[in-house]
């Protein structure tokens, strides 16, 4: 008897053995343990598997992961396929994109910088800004008065360039005939070239040659005026003799109407003014003076100012009166280049200036 209650608890023994629920399993169907999917592959392995919803396995099973038409398990698909060739140094940097075969990418694309340096844009992508705070001196008082740059008008009454100083007599290296003259005289110190005593005296300075300065001291505007580099002064253009008109190069006038007739005219020219100013004015004699080049004859003047009267009279009137007797005022001769007095009502030759501001 007790060899068989034995034999029966032995028995027992090895078939709750065999039958043991797996420590991970919950469930025992005819010995085997349930299975599980997972959601790190998509192989279903043999066995048996209780109810359950696949996108309770893989949430990422979503109709918004799914392009846009596409069934997946019965879940219908609502997102959008994503396409395109974007580089990632074709986005903003910090920026997340997907394009063709790759998600979730990140830009690099710098985001640029303005210089005040220089005017090159160079490609990129550039944040909200202005251009005044940018280079502070883009504003109105640094511009020429009526002119627009970037929504800037300007305010300017003279020329914005910096002007240094007295400019050059003219005198240089066989101008007049057989200059230079001594050594120590004006042709010789004020030359721009590189020789023995040469001190490139008189503005503009730096312009290694005589040509470069003669190039560089006057500034055709195009608009029938002329800049002098040197002083900053803007000068009248005349025009050829015999083409009517204020500008016309044969007209004189008394010193009286030389201010209250030619001056007033040009600054209500146009409605605007003489190319586009009404500031003009009879120049000082130091102002007429300036524009001398004592290196030329018939005409003493640069050859920038076109229309200069030397033959028959050269007399140009000053706004400056004689302090010895003021019915009389200064002129400068043009034909050789010299200054010289006298009385007001004779008729004379004039050039507007403006500026000096």
């Amino acid at each position: 008897m007790k060899t068989v209650i034995k034999i029966s608890v032995f028995i027992l023994l090895f078939l709750l053995a065999v039958c043991a629920v797996p420590a991970s399993a919950t469930t025992l169907h005819f010995g085997y343990a349930d299975k599980r999917l997972s959601s790190a592959t998509d192989e279903v392995a043999a066995g048996y598997y209780s109810t359950t919803p696949l996108h309770a396995v893989d949430t990422d099973l979503a109709a918004g992961n799914i392009a846009s038409g596409i069934t997946v398990f019965g879940v219908v698909g609502i997102g959008t396929t994503a396409v395109g060739d974007a580089a990632v140094t074709d986005v903003l940097s910090g920026k997340t994109f997907s394009k063709t075969g790759a998600y979730g990418l990140t830009g690099t694309m710098p985001t640029q910088a303005l210089s005040a340096a220089n005017d090159t844009v160079a490609a990129g992508y550039y944040a909200a800004t202005t251009l005044h705070a940018v280079d502070p001196d883009l504003a109105p008082a640094n511009i020429e008065k009526s002119v627009n740059i970037f929504g800037m008008t300007g305010i300017s009454e003279g020329p914005v360039a910096s002007f240094t100083g007295l400019p050059k007599t003219g005198n240089q290296p066989g101008f007049p005939v057989g200059a230079p003259f001594h050594a120590g005289d004006d042709c010789w110190y004020a030359s721009p070239e590189t020789y023995p005593g040469s001190k490139d005296i008189g503005y503009p300075r730096g312009k290694k040659t005589w040509a470069g300065y003669n190039t560089a001291r006057f500034t055709d505007n195009g608009d029938h005026t002329v800049t002098d580099n040197a002083t900053g002064l803007m000068w009248e253009q005349k025009n050829p003799g015999g083409s009517g008109g204020l500008h016309d190069m044969n007209n004189t006038y008394t010193w009286y109407n030389a201010i209250d007739v030619f001056i007033a005219g040009l600054n209500a020219e146009g409605g605007t003014g003489f190319a586009g100013h009404n500031d003009w004015r009879l120049p000082n004699r130091f102002e007429l003076e300036s524009i001398l080049d004592l290196g030329r004859k018939n005409p003493s003047i640069n050859p920038v100012f076109v229309n200069t009267k030397w033959s028959g009279g050269s007399q140009y009137w000053s706004s400056t009166a004689k302090v010895n007797y003021v019915a009389n005022a200064w002129y400068v001769l043009f034909n050789y280049g010299a200054p010289a007095g006298t009385d007001k009502t004779q008729p004379f030759w004039v050039r507007a200036v403006r500026g000096g501001e």
